[in-house]
C-alpha cells in the first residue's frame, strides 16, 4: 500500500508538479518576445513591433508582483525578441510567417477594457 505513494509521488516530481516554475510575467515576456520578434523577422513594420512591444511591458509590469519578477520578465523578454529577430532564416512567405503575423495583428488589433474608442 505505501508503494502507491511514493510511486505517485515520483511521478509528481518527475513531471514538475509542486516545483517552482517561471512566473505568469515571464511566461508572458518570453512569448511576447518571441511573438515580436518574428513579427520583425517576418517583415511587419519597426514601428509596428515597437507599439505592440510596449503594450507587452505594460502587461509586463502590472502582471508581475515584485519588482525582481518585472527585472526577470524584462530580461527574458529581450532575450526571446534579440534571439529571434535576428535569426538567419528570411522566410516571409512561409506559413510560419504568415500564422505569426496573423498573430501579431490580432495583438495589435486588441482594445482593452478602458481603451477610448
Amino acid at each position: 500500500m505505501r508503494s502507491i505513494p511514493l510511486l505517485a509521488t515520483a511521478i509528481l516530481f518527475s513531471l514538475g508538479i509542486g516545483t517552482a516554475d517561471a512566473t505568469d510575467a515571464v511566461r508572458l515576456a518570453e512569448r511576447g518576445g518571441f511573438l515580436l520578434g518574428h513579427a520583425y523577422r517576418c517583415g511587419v513594420a519597426t514601428n509596428r513591433v515597437v507599439a505592440v512591444g510596449r503594450t507587452i511591458r505594460e502587461l509586463i509590469g502590472a502582471t508581475a508582483a515584485a519588482e525582481h519578477e518585472t527585472d526577470e520578465a524584462d530580461t527574458r523578454f529581450a532575450e526571446y525578441l534579440s534571439a529571434t529577430a535576428s535569426a538567419d532564416q528570411d522566410d516571409r512567405a512561409t506559413p510560419v510567417c504568415r500564422k505569426v503575423i496573423a498573430e501579431f495583428k490580432k495583438l495589435e488589433r486588441h482594445r482593452w477594457p478602458d481603451d477610448p474608442d
